[in-house]
């Protein structure tokens, strides 16, 4: 019974070892065909495209980091920024202090405004609501901007938030039909303005990309 006891331990152990062994193989089998996976992904993109990838990476991390800023800050710094952002987009052209914050006690659901001429007839009325990202803005907020832009001589309001918007009130604003018209930018689109347009941004880096001009080459004699 010992003797058969010993056999069964000794058996047990070579087939734990053989199948760790094998475990191991089999891992180190499946590492390698990620890796290599991985590798023929890379070599599907030309550089071009790796670069362009790259890019966007970085832009999308800079978007975020803008966000986090913003909530960072007081709603009234934000106010102003959204006014700043509309000039650099080109709202107001070349109108002196075109744009204008309202002040907080009289701001009559408008927090600034866009002077579109040098008196002033026409303007862009915008409100900014600087919430947090699951916070979005309902039906009720934006019916009550519309009724004041509704006041206005122009008609023309921009509401601009750091979180997005409800079904409802992106479907009440549609069934406006431009009476008022009301432009609805949410926080991926405000940071993507703040972006493109380089406010309160520097560049880090300009990469130069060359290539061929072929014209060039072509117009010279081929060797013999």
């Amino acid at each position: 019974m010992l003797s058969s006891c010993a056999d069964d331990k000794i058996n047990s152990y070579i087939k734990e070892t053989v199948n760790a062994n094998t475990s191991k193989k089999s891992t180190k089998n499946k590492k390698a065909i990620n890796a290599s996976s991985r590798i023929d992904n890379i070599d599907e993109h030309t550089p071009e495209e790796e670069l362009a990838d790259s890019y966007n990476r970085i832009k999308q991390n800079v978007q975020s980091q803008i966000l986090t800023t913003i909530l960072s800050k007081r709603p009234q710094e934000f106010e102003r920024l959204v006014v700043e952002l509309l000039q650099a987009m080109g709202y107001g052209g070349e109108v002196k202090n075109s744009g204008v914050v309202t002040k907080l006690s009289n701001d009559g659901g408008i927090d600034g405004i866009i002077k579109e001429d040098i008196l002033g007839f026409n303007h862009i009325s915008i409100q900014a609501k600087r919430y947090a990202l699951d916070n979005n803005v309902c039906r009720n907020e934006i019916q009550s901007f519309v009724g004041a832009v509704a006041g206005t001589p122009s008609k023309k309001g921009v509401f601009i938030t750091t979180s997005d918007y409800t079904k409802g009130a992106i479907g009440y604003v549609e069934s406006l039909n431009g009476s008022p018209t009301i432009i609805l930018i949410n926080g991926q689109q405000l940071s993507e303005y703040i972006y493109d347009y380089g406010l309160g941004l520097q560049t880090e880096r300009v990469l130069k990309v060359m290539k061929m001009d072929m014209d060039y080459w072509d117009a010279m004699d081929n060797a013999l």
